[in-house]
């Protein structure tokens, strides 16, 4: 009892997430567009506060028509209810994740926050607690780590160093569970 048993590569599998995206601005934009092309889905995408070109909801619809996204939000608490969605991607300003983040994690999503994670030590802190105590994923996005070409240049340099190489399943169950929330 107690006692963690590892599991190989090949005895585990892997589910596909299902991501919502939370603020459809330029960098939601760019970390969409990497989603996709990486094979995986992309359910929901929510945005808020109205501003003087367009409301929310019209902007998240335009950002769902771009990337055939089935489902969009005038507001969070939409995207946070939304049960088709596993882990969220909060791509708001810098001062306005905290708020966000920690609707997402109430509602028992999994969260991707872009970085920085918040303004302050005292804020993030705040996060990872509510993660930790709701067993839910919480890390902050570097994110250029999972483009293809960065996936490309890895493989590339490990094989020219003689190294083992993971094949795609290998690789996808590395990069999940590289990363806790701890």
């Amino acid at each position: 009892l107690g006692r963690n048993k590892k599991k190989s590569f090949s005895s585990r599998r892997v589910s596909a997430l299902r991501w919502g995206i939370l603020g459809p601005g330029r960098i939601a934009h760019d970390f969409t567009s990497t989603l996709l092309v990486s094979g995986c889905t992309v359910t929901a995408v929510a945005a808020s506060h109205d501003n003087e070109i367009t409301s929310a909801h019209s902007r998240a619809k335009m950002f769902a028509e771009r990337f055939s996204i089935p489902n969009y939000y005038g507001k969070y608490e939409e995207l946070a209810s939304d049960p088709n969605v596993d882990i969220v991607y909060v791509a708001t300003t810098n001062q306005n994740h905290m708020g966000p983040t920690l609707m997402m994690l109430r509602a028992g999503k999994n969260v991707l926050v872009e970085k920085p994670t918040t303004v302050t030590y005292e804020e993030t802190k705040i996060m990872y607690d509510e993660a930790k105590k709701r067993g839910l994923f919480l890390m902050t996005n570097h994110w250029t780590r999972f483009f293809p070409l960065i996936t490309y240049l890895r493989r590339t340099f490990l094989a020219s160093a003689g190294k083992h190489v993971l094949d795609e399943s290998e690789e996808q169950i590395f990069e999940s569970t590289t990363y806790t929330s701890n």
